[in-house]
């Protein structure tokens, strides 16, 4: 869902920059350079503080306020046509896409489902073990490869507990580097 919400967001910001160097009416908004500027902020600001602190970035905030404050005034200025609503859902994407993103930032896996999953992780071995009692060779396998099958899950969820920005398995700010 990170992942999604990051290619969305940085989607729409190229889509307000498109829309701005196309239609001639907008282009003394400056909205092209705000979107830029954005985009830059959460590549060089707020994507580091949000893998190391785990918080937005207050230039990155004021940076996505002034492109709110510039879109709104480059589609007030085009009377409601219809470049006037793609620029609004273009934001509106943004805007959803940053609140998702930043939603992301604390990402934990409640106590509870630890418990289930290794619970459940006995339960397999048990279970296999009983099937292959009578054949140890086989046993031998049999667990392991259920072993194998258990753990697979449970250290790709140990590998993003921390944060879905930092660890093996992370979300890539490259979107909004293009």
């Amino acid at each position: 869902v990170a992942i999604k919400a990051v290619r969305s967001e940085s989607q729409a910001i190229a889509t307000i920059i498109e829309l701005s160097d196309s239609v001639s009416a907008i282009n003394g908004h400056h909205l092209s350079n705000y979107a830029k500027e954005y985009a830059q902020s959460v590549v060089t600001d707020e994507w580091p503080k949000l893998s190391h602190h785990s918080e937005a970035s207050s230039l990155t905030k004021k940076r996505f306020e002034d492109l709110r404050h510039a879109t709104y005034q480059a589609a007030d200025s085009l009377n409601g046509n219809a470049e006037a609503k793609a620029l609004i859902n273009a934001f509106q994407t943004i805007n959803d896409g940053r609140k998702t993103r930043l939603g992301f930032v604390s990402f934990d896996v409640h106590p509870i489902r630890w418990y289930a999953m290794i619970i459940l992780a006995i339960l397999v071995q048990l279970s296999t073990a009983l099937v292959h009692v009578t054949k140890p060779k086989a046993l031998v396998v049999a667990v392991s490869v259920s072993t194998v099958i258990v753990l697979v899950p449970i250290c790709t969820i140990a590998f993003t507990l921390s944060s879905p920005y930092v660890g093996a398995i992370s979300i890539s700010n490259s979107p909004y580097l293009a």
